[in-house]
């Protein structure tokens, strides 16, 4: 499927039946947008998988960005469906984690020491977007991840 070209930009979008649909991608939506398939699509379990996909690949990034001889390691440990830890181990020194939590009402992401980084709900906001919504503010994947993972990456404890 090809989707027509304009000056308006189209890419091709996933339906339920694994075929193709041409959506706008200028941040306007057609007429007969269909919100409750969207907010359907967007949901606690998918967000949190892709959530967790994001976070492995974040974890690559940064791994990536250390020289080899740095004995920082990166890891993320799946506890079942609704729970996965980012754990960071250095030689000598005790380890650090985040944990990322699917709730009944959400998404939290807390440290080990039991500290609440972030805490979100999801939502379907008035472009048609899937969003993390912390407080009155919403949030793309990379955000919550960000303030999640953030000082762990960058700024650990005892550096």
């Amino acid at each position: 499927m090809r989707c027509r070209k304009s000056a308006t930009v189209w890419a091709q979008t996933p339906r339920r039946d694994h075929s193709m649909r041409c959506v706008m991608t200028d941040g306007s939506l057609p007429e007969n947008f269909n919100w409750v398939r969207a907010r359907s699509i967007c949901s606690l379990p998918t967000v949190f998988k892709e959530l967790e996909q994001g976070v492995r690949d974040d974890i690559e990034t940064r791994q990536s960005l250390f020289h080899p001889s740095v004995p920082v390691r990166f890891t993320v440990a799946s506890i079942g469906q609704r729970r996965f830890s980012v754990i960071r181990a250095v030689e000598n020194s005790p380890t650090e984690s985040v944990d990322f939590t699917l709730t009944n009402d959400g998404i939290t992401a807390q440290d080990d020491e039991k500290a609440v980084c972030i805490t979100a709900s999801i939502a379907l906001n008035d472009r048609g977007e899937c969003r993390l919504k912390v407080g009155d503010e919403e949030l793309n994947q990379w955000q919550f991840r960000k303030r999640a993972l953030e000082r762990m990456f960058f700024a650990p404890r005892g550096s």
